[in-house]
């Protein structure tokens, strides 16, 4: 989450800029949401994330703006990022404090390749995918479009058991580092699992034809 303290550096850097960065999108938003924003939510979602500051004036030397209404705009946004784009942008939307005003920071996670393009729904994937160019955002060409959907699954080949191997052959240290680290970021998944379960979950393993765990090429 950016804190008031980057918050400050972020707009002290665009000051000297005079515009908008690459990972940085700013408006003033005074009335209602621009449009334009889910163009720059998508933009991020489909890069490698980025940050939406709304209530502050770019053509004011990015002072705060006059009338913004923080509580409003966070609805708005919020909103949006779950109604209005595919997949849903699940951003990190807070009110914080600047310069005696109150400002929106949104940090928008990127998108799981998986499940990348990000998209405004009701332009169609083709039409509403943007990526993010310099201080702009730019639609996302068909061939980028192709690539990214073609890249969703990993190739089926990574899953092939190698029968020649055994568990034994697979780095022990390494090994274990993953699995903690899974049943770290996963507990509800990965806790009450054994190594051996938790190893095929993660298709490290597989079973091979004599009914043994051999590890996959992925493993």
């Amino acid at each position: 989450m950016t804190s008031d303290e980057e918050l400050g550096r972020i707009v002290a850097e665009l000051r000297i800029a005079k515009t908008d960065s690459q990972e940085v999108e700013v408006k003033a938003s005074v009335g209602k949401l621009p449009a334009s924003i889910v163009e720059s939510v998508s933009a991020f979602a489909n890069a490698s994330g980025g940050t939406v500051v709304l209530g502050l004036s770019e053509k004011e030397r990015f002072e705060p703006s006059k009338g913004f209404d923080a509580r409003r705009m966070l609805d708005a946004l919020a909103g949006a990022c779950a109604d209005k784009l595919t997949p849903p942008v699940r951003a990190d939307i807070r009110i914080a404090s600047f310069e005696g005003a109150s400002v929106l920071i949104a940090d928008v996670p990127e998108t799981a390749p998986s499940s990348k393009p990000c998209y405004i729904t009701e332009r169609g994937m083709y039409k509403g995918s943007f990526i993010r160019t310099g201080a702009g955002d730019r639609h996302l060409t068909h061939y980028a479009i192709d690539r990214l959907i073609e890249e969703r699954t990993q190739p089926p080949h990574d899953i092939d058991v190698i029968e020649e191997a055994s568990v034994i052959d697979l780095d022990a240290d390494l090994l274990a580092g993953v699995l903690a680290r899974q049943r770290a970021l996963h507990p509800r998944v990965f806790a009450g699992l054994t190594d051996e379960d938790a190893m095929a979950n993660l298709r490290i393993t597989d079973m091979g034809t004599d009914g043994t765990p051999h590890p996959t090429l992925a493993g």
